[in-house]
């Protein structure tokens, strides 16, 4: 009978054998994992509170748009905020908070204070909150690290305040630098082109109406100047002909062979028409008429003081001896006029040259005065814009000075820590418990596989290859069922405790089995995906 259940047995793990193993080597089971949960216990709750104090600032926007004032600040956050670390974390600094706030007494000292500093640095943290990896940070929290809440709150509240006045003051002192530079550029700019405006000025005065910029000035000037020498030298030319007909005139008048031509009608007549003609191009303030005004109203004088003499046999000498001065005094006039045309046409010849040589003069100075009028040009547009960037840049001190633009605002001051960080005693000592056992569990299976002893009808029918013909059952006594439920209610409440332990201390159970069940569950759509 015994046989044949053996025989329909499938083979596999024998669960029962297992239990016999465990139970006849349940000390090297219960020793070490006793043992080693008290160690990680002990260690647990010796190992030294760290405690982390953090405060939370805010990289707040300026008040005042940029497209109405611009600060010239132009670094981003996350650089401001590396950068003012960097100075935080200096040798000097650090090792004025060490010994302000005795932190790390085991490390005083010439020789280990350099240890200090070192453990300030790496127990120092500041993290960026950004929305993305792409997005600029939004704010960042400043952490330090130590066994003292107290000290951890008070060195991190000194970092957060290192932040807010580090970053005011850097900005501040970067806007008043750019404005003082672009200051003294706008400064050194302007005596550059005041001295070009001396140049220039000086280079005008010397060639005055010389310069290209008055060449079209000059050209006018010339051609009109031209017209007026034409002028002169057609007036020129009918005062030769009329001297030449006055000289005719007398000399007929002289030979006594053309009486009538002096007649004095006709002399009228001919001097109200060279009036006539003269009007056409003077008015009756110029020279020459107002002469003919003279000769014509003394003519008519002689006219209406011969018509009331009837002796005409008076006659022709007595006559005569008027019209010859008359004649005389119009050749002198005539005379008169010519010199003063030529000396009018001598002037305008001196004019015209003069012109000439300023048009060629201007033509040999044009490079060099257009090289100086561009450069006080570009000087002066330079100078606009270098007063105009120089404005702006005053415009952003006085934004920095009056805190209105980008700044750091503290929303969550350092707190002292109520609990520490790490260690996280509950899961070392779970741990070690947990290792424990598996260690006590690998020496029963590591003894149980060393042992050459015959245990079990299993194990005597793989060695004699015969199943045996009867098996015998352990009969345990009174004492030792006593023991065995005594062990068994022993382990059943460290059980419950270790469970209650967990419950309390690490995590509810009803959490544990959902977050397992979670796991479980997101593994199998990740797979059946």
């Amino acid at each position: 009978m015994v046989e044949q259940k053996r025989d329909a047995q499938p083979a596999g793990i024998d669960l029962g054998e297992i239990v016999r193993v465990v139970r006849r080597r349940k000390w090297w089971l219960i020793v070490p994992a006793v043992l080693l949960s008290t160690v990680a216990v002990l260690v647990a709750m010796s190992l030294p509170p760290v405690y982390r104090a953090e405060g939370t600032i805010l990289i707040e926007g300026p008040n005042v748009p940029d497209d109405l004032v611009q600060s010239t600040v132009t670094s981003y956050a996350d650089e401001r905020v590396e950068k003012i670390r960097r100075e935080f974390i200096v040798s000097d600094n650090i090792e004025r908070i060490v010994q302000e706030n005795g932190l790390y007494p085991e490390l005083r000292g010439p020789e280990k204070m350099a240890q200090a500093i070192q453990k300030v640095r790496e127990n120092l943290s500041v993290d960026l909150i950004q929305r993305s990896r792409r997005d600029p940070a939004v704010a960042f929290q400043v952490a330090f690290e130590y066994g003292d809440p107290a000290k951890a709150q008070s060195v991190a509240a000194e970092l957060a305040d290192w932040y807010l006045n580090q970053n005011v003051q850097t900005r501040q002192e970067k806007s008043r630098e750019t404005a003082q530079f672009l200051e003294q550029q706008t400064a050194a700019l302007s005596q550059e082109m005041q001295r070009l405006g001396e140049e220039l000025s000086t280079f005008k005065k010397e060639h005055a109406g010389r310069l290209p910029n008055q060449s079209d000035l000059n050209q006018a000037e010339l051609a009109e100047l031209q017209r007026t020498l034409r002028d002169l030298d057609f007036e020129a030319q009918t005062l030769r002909e009329r001297r030449a007909d006055l000289s005719g005139l007398l000399s007929a008048i002289r030979n006594g062979t053309e009486p009538a031509a002096v007649a004095p009608d006709d002399r009228l007549q001919a001097l109200l028409d060279e009036r006539a003609t003269l009007a056409s191009r003077y008015t009756d303030r110029h020279p020459d008429i107002v002469r003919l005004d003279r000769e014509i109203a003394a003519l008519r004088e002689r006219r209406s003081g011969s018509a009331s003499d009837a002796s005409g046999t008076a006659g022709a000498a007595p006559a005569a001896d008027p019209q010859v001065f008359a004649l005389k005094e119009q050749i002198a006039g005539v005379e008169r006029q010519i010199k003063a045309v030529q000396r009018r046409r001598a002037g305008l010849d001196d004019e015209i040259a003069k012109l000439q040589a300023d048009l060629k003069h201007a033509a040999t100075i044009e490079d060099e005065y257009n090289g100086l009028q561009r450069e006080y040009d570009n000087a002066v547009t330079d100078y606009r814009t270098l007063r105009r960037k120089q404005l702006t840049a005053d415009m952003g001190a006085s934004l920095e000075l009056n805190q209105k633009g980008e700044r750091f605002v503290l929303v969550e001051p350092p707190q002292q820590p109520l609990s520490p960080v790490r260690p996280n005693r509950k899961m070392i000592a779970l741990g070690g418990i947990v290792a424990s056992i598996g260690f006590g569990c690998a020496l029963v299976v590591g003894t149980a596989m060393l042992d050459r002893t015959v245990s079990g009808a299993r194990k005597l029918e793989s060695l004699t290859g015969q199943p045996p013909l009867v098996v015998i059952p352990y009969i345990r006594t009174r004492a030792e069922v006593a023991r065995t439920w005594f062990w068994r209610a022993g382990s059943a409440a460290a059980v419950a405790a270790a469970l209650l332990y967990v419950h309390t201390a690490v995590m509810p159970l009803d959490g544990m089995a959902r977050t397992a069940e979670q796991q479980v569950t997101a593994k199998l759509d990740q797979y059946l995906k």
